[in-house]
Parts: structure tokens; sequence; C-alpha cells
């Protein structure tokens, strides 16, 4: 497809000088004050205890030391007391640090705007094989052009995390996207045991692929959140010899920047569960990330089929996917919860935005066709970035799709720049 050709605002068509001196000014003031799923196709018929039961129920496996790139040879997993757990980085490698306010002229240049939506990719299966993808599996190849095209597009990957709590890093001019993988399937993450007993990451698995378009472009951002499932630790539908590495997966995660999602305890479906049930299999995933990785963050629940509690039903429910609940004398208190398929999302500043209803896209050809194409035509309606996490820089001439959806309450903190 065609490199994106930039939609300029109404104010590159104006060079009389008393425009250009309303943009002086108004920069001159502006720096002087700054501040899964698979609702269609479930993986199995068993219930969440048959199913737990049926791959042996919770996963452990030996540490190893962890290594940085596709290709770099993990030490084989030693005796004696595992080693702590990886620390989180502040922010994962190669996120940009902020910028200061922008001068009028790059204003003008970037048009940033960040009211506009913002894409999250939604993935589950990955295979090499064509004949076996459908709207669940995606090719390796089709991975790396949906990449690639990301890229062409002047997007950039950042953390999921960051749009939920709106502190999105990335470079002026850049339309930040967000990547996400359910399941935990074998295909997003293989280690491939080399003679010497040390691992490599499979350079055709889905982290291999990233890995490889990160080390190429590292204007492209990073990130990738991975709702694991505690029976599905990278090593389901057929290859039971990557259960072993269950826990060193889980800690190069976090060791490279990447994030771990609360998917439930057994994929259970939260349209009508008791509220007991509820509460476990949230809190039990949870229990499991802890066991794992006990650094990681587990507050952004993936739901299961896309389903949410029937409200009328459980109204309870509702309440504590929102506000958190006690389970077990622990409390358990989420940020977002992510939907299936849908579209695009609104900023977090948006009217429209709730962080327990976030959107994505599906990742399949028909429907990555209908929306590549809506947002290279509608390339306005973009979230692009100022570059400052701390300011909310918004256009005033909006397209009709964004007009009346700011919402100031969502902003509180942040300095908001209109131009």
């Amino acid at each position: 497809m065609p490199v994106f050709q930039r939609i300029g605002t109404w104010c590159r068509t104006r060079p009389d000088s008393a425009f250009v001196i309303v943009l002086v000014l108004l920069w001159v003031v502006g720096t002087g004050t700054r501040g899964s799923d698979r609702a269609a196709r479930p993986e199995t018929a068993m219930t969440d205890g048959q199913q737990v039961e049926a791959r042996g129920g919770l996963v452990s496996s030996p540490d190893a030391s962890l290594h940085a790139s596709v290709g770099t040879p993990i030490a084989p997993p030693s005796s004696g007391s595992p080693p702590a757990s990886p620390a989180i980085a502040a922010t994962p490698p190669g996120t940009p640090e902020p910028t200061g306010l922008l001068a009028a002229a790059e204003v003008e240049n970037l048009a940033p705007n960040e009211l506009g939506r913002i894409p999250i990719l939604e993935y589950h299966d990955f295979t090499t094989d064509p004949t076996q993808e459908d709207q669940w599996t995606r090719t390796i190849d089709d991975f790396r052009a949906d990449l690639q095209w990301l890229y062409d597009h002047n997007f950039y990957i950042v953390p999921l995390r960051d749009i939920v709590v709106d502190q999105i890093s990335a470079p002026p001019g850049k339309h930040p996207a967000a990547l996400t993988f359910d399941d935990g399937t074998v295909g997003q993450f293989r280690f491939l045991p080399q003679p010497d007993g040390s691992l490599q990451v499979d350079p055709n698995s889905a982290v291999g692929v990233l890995e490889d378009m990160f080390a190429a472009h590292p204007d492209f951002g990073r990130g990738g959140h991975f709702a694991v499932l505690p029976f599905n630790c990278f090593d389901v539908p057929d290859e039971p010899d990557q259960e072993p590495y269950c826990r060193e997966k889980l800690q190069w995660f976090i060791a490279h920047g990447y994030e771990i999602g609360n998917h439930t305890d057994g994929h259970t479906d939260l349209l009508d569960v008791d509220d007991e049930r509820f509460k476990a299999t949230i809190a039990g995933a949870v229990a499991w990330i802890e066991e794992h990785v006990p650094d990681a963050d587990w507050d952004i629940l993936t739901m299961p089929f896309g389903n949410y509690p029937d409200p009328e039903r459980h109204p309870n429910q509702w309440a504590w996917l929102r506000e958190g609940f006690s389970f077990n004398g622990r409390q358990i208190t989420l940020v977002a919860a992510l939907k299936v398929g849908a579209g695009p999302a609104p900023s977090p500043v948006s009217a429209t935005w709730d962080p327990f209803m976030v959107p994505r896209i599906q990742a399949f050809d028909e429907w990555l066709a209908r929306w590549w194409a809506e947002l290279e035509l509608e390339a306005e309606t973009l979230y692009t970035s100022d570059g400052n996490p701390d300011t909310i820089t918004i256009p005033e001439n909006l397209p009709p799709a964004l007009e009346g959806t700011f919402d100031p309450t969502k902003a509180a903190g942040k300095r908001v720049i209109e131009y």
C-alpha cells in the first residue's frame, strides 16, 4: 500500500502574515506557562475445572538466565533456588524521552491530535502454514506484513498500559498503536533448544518477529501485551515439549519490556457465573502470575470470549470489575478490561473512552483490510502525538467524528494545548 499521505491542517493554506503572528504569539504564551475471546469458536467444551485438569494444573518450570535478542542463547536451567524475577523497568527499552512544548512551526508541520483514535490489534494463534490461516490464526509472514504496514504508515508501538493510564510516550508526529496476544499459544512464543542445552527465541514465532522488527527499526517503539492462561503457557495446541519453559518465558517478557495480562485462571466465560466464581477466577490468575513473575502487573483483564457479566443478573460483578473486590483477604483491583473485536480505541481523554470496555481490532485479512483502508483514508482521526505524555494537544478544527468528544475531566493533571 502507498506510504501514508498526511492530511495537513487547514492552516497550511493561510500564508498571510496575520495568521503567522497569531501562531507565534500562542507559542510564546504557551512556553511561558508550561506546567479473546473466541466466542465463535470455543477452544474446548470442557468446564474450567476440566480444562485445568486436562493440562496438568498449574505450570511450573526451572528458571534460566534471560538474554535480549532473538537467536541469543538462554543458559540451560540450573538447579538450586530460583533467581529473583527481573525488575520491571520504569519505561520499556526504546521508549523516547519526553520532549518539551512544540514550537509553532512544529505544531503546524506535525499536526498533533491527542483526541484521535488508537488501533489496538488483537492476535491469537500463529502458523507458518498459509492453509491454516483463519479468523483466529495469523501466518507469521502476514504478521510481519502487519508490522511493516504500521511502520510504513507512521505508527509507533507503545505498551498497552501506557494507553490505559494515559501516559503515552511516542515521538512527535507519530501515531501510537498497541499489540495484544490472547491465550498464550505456542506460535506466540517458542524456544528452540540448542545442542549445548541453551535456548533461542524462534524467529518464526510472534515474539521472534517482534524482536527482529524492533531491532531493525528503533524508531518503531516497543511493546506487546500477552494475556496468558495457566493451562496455556505457550505450549498449545500441540507442543507439550514447550511446557517446561513457562517460567522462563514469562520472566523473559518482563525483562524485555513486554506485558503480561490477566485472562482468568480457566478462560472462564464471565457472562453468567456466580459471585464466588467471578472473584476466584480473576484472583486465581493473579496468584498464578505472581507465583511465576512476582513483579509483573496483572490488573488488565482480557474478557474471555469477549463476555461481560450480565448487568441485570450480576450487578455486583459489574461494580467489582470497576471498583475492585476482596477475595480470601486479598484486595484485587483492575485498571482496565479488553473487549474482543470492534475497532480502534478512542483517546483516553475522549468522552467515549471507557477503560473497562477497551475495543480492539481482530487481526485477520478481511477485518484488517477494512481498518487499514479506513485509517489511511481518515488519517485526521488518528491520535497523533505531541511527544510529551504530560500535555494534551488538540486542534481547534477537529474532524467531524471527533467534534465535541473531549472530556476535560479525563485530562486532569495534564496541560491541555489547543491550536
